[in-house]
């Protein structure tokens, strides 16, 4: 019964869209299910989650993370964002992205 309520309450955290980005498609992934407007259970396809997809979702997450770093621990975390800002810039200039490259080592879809 515990499990029941756990998976109950993940499918209502991914309907009101609690969770996101990357943790959206690892629960879909492993919960397929989706709570309709009327509350009703409906089988959802999986969303894969693609390199075009995943460079913007780890640079905000970054540049996020690189935020509360130096205003919570440190100052000097005002570099990563900085390193994030500058990778993005050039990355849009020539189009070369070293995460896109890691991501597709890694096996992710293009």
């Amino acid at each position: 019964m515990p499990n029941a309520i756990a998976s109950e309450i993940v499918l209502r955290m991914v309907y009101l869209g609690v969770v996101d980005g990357l943790f959206m498609a690892s629960f879909q992934r492993f919960f397929p299910i989706l709570l309709t407007r009327s509350g009703r259970l409906k089988k959802r396809s999986v969303i894969m989650m693609t390199i075009t997809r995943l460079i913007p979702i780890v640079a905000g997450f970054m540049v996020l993370l690189s935020v509360l770093l130096t205003h919570y621990v440190h100052p000097n975390w005002v570099y990563l964002t900085i390193f994030v800002g500058i990778n993005l810039f050039q990355s849009g200039i020539t189009g070369f992205c070293p995460l896109a490259t890691i991501l597709k080592k890694l096996g992710f879809p293009q």
